[in-house]
Order: structure tokens, then C-alpha cells, then sequence
């Protein structure tokens, strides 16, 4: 078994781009009684949910295509699946800080001369964002935000007797879209778009 750790130089996933988080539920730490009696933008809230991310990581499909066939090589951008929690503190009735840590995890297979190959790619991206409040009309708020991190993730190979595995980290930047629509008092639905570029090498 082969490992190597902290490659300089490999750019891990630049230009991620995660589509669709629509996810669950943003849920409030207080509690008053009735229909909405407190504006959603003046909460503090915890959301949290699953998503389907489409990425385009050019580095480390030239790493997939130097091993696997011709008829295997994947395409440029690749689905994969993303966790995520956060924590929306409010600043002001416009402005709140968001703080979130989202997991983002993808394969690829394919035949080697070797035997089949397996590539696993996992990123761990905490990020502090700052959200602008575009619409709070009670029963659904709609935010846009912008925030930065220091991201860190890996790539697995297996592949024949090869097992590598490498790690990078670096910063990253998101823009998101946010809406959330109320269930009730205290439970909403989160659903947002975000886009991603990454710079981790």
C-alpha cells in the first residue's frame, strides 16, 4: 500500500459549484406563542439538510483519465452529494452572519489494465457567510449571501495493488440564494442555490 499526504500543488476541486440544496429545515431557538408573532430575519436559526452538488474539478479528472480506458473517462462536471448544518445569527433587520459547515463527498469508477478503479473524493467546507435580507414577508424570507472559508478535503485511489490517497486544503468563496417558507411557528423549509470556487492545492 502506497499513501502520500499534503501534495503541494494539487488543485482539489476548483470551480465547485453546488445547485439545489434543498433541504430541510430551519428550526428557531425561541418560542413565542402564535402564528408567526416574530419576523423570521430577527431569529436566530439552525438549518440543516442534503443536496445534490455538480462540480468541475479539471485536476482531478486528469487524475481519473491518466489511469482508467478511453471509453471510461468521466465528463468534466460530476455529480455528487453535500451535507450541511449552519447556525443564522441576525445582525440587524437586513443584515445576519451565517455559520456553515458542509460535506461534500463524489466518486468515480472506471477499468484499468489493472482491474476496475475506484476514486473518492472527499471535502470538508466550513464557511462564514454574511446574508442581506431581499424579502421577509412572514410566512417566507428570501436572503442572498456571501462568505468565505478555509476548506480541506481528499482524493482516494484503488486501483490494482495502488492505494493512494492525497490531501489538500485552501480557501474558498460562496455565493447563495436562500429562501425559507414556514411549516409553522418555529419549523420552516430551507431551500437555496449556492455556487462555489474553491482553491485548494
Amino acid at each position: 500500500m502506497r499513501t502520500r499526504a499534503q501534495v503541494p500543488g494539487l488543485a482539489f476541486v476548483v470551480g465547485l459549484a453546488t445547485l439545489g440544496q434543498t433541504v430541510c429545515a430551519q428550526t428557531t431557538l425561541q418560542s413565542p406563542p402564535g402564528a408567526l408573532t416574530q419576523p423570521v430575519s430577527s431569529r436566530i436559526g439552525i438549518n440543516g439538510g442534503m443536496g445534490v452538488g455538480y462540480v468541475n474539478p479539471p485536476d482531478i479528472v486528469d487524475v481519473v483519465n491518466s489511469v482508467v480506458m478511453f471509453s471510461d473517462r468521466p465528463p468534466q462536471f460530476t455529480a455528487g452529494v453535500e451535507f450541511f448544518g449552519g447556525v443564522v445569527v441576525p445582525v440587524s433587520s437586513s443584515l445576519a452572519l451565517k455559520v456553515e459547515y458542509a460535506y461534500f463527498l463524489m466518486s468515480y469508477g472506471g477499468a484499468t489494465p489493472y482491474g476496475p478503479a475506484d476514486f473518492t473524493v472527499k471535502v470538508h467546507l466550513p464557511t462564514l457567510v454574511a446574508q442581506y435580507v431581499l424579502m421577509d414577508a412572514g410566512l417566507y424570507t428570501l436572503k442572498a449571501g456571501a462568505g468565505v472559508g478555509f476548506h480541506f478535503g481528499s482524493l482516494s485511489e484503488e486501483y490494482g495493488t495502488v492505494i493512494d490517497r492525497f490531501t489538500a486544503s485552501g480557501p474558498g468563496v460562496l455565493l447563495e440564494l436562500e429562501a425559507n417558507t414556514a411549516f409553522s411557528e418555529n419549523l420552516f423549509a430551507y431551500l437555496g442555490g449556492s455556487i462555489r470556487w474553491d482553491f485548494i492545492g
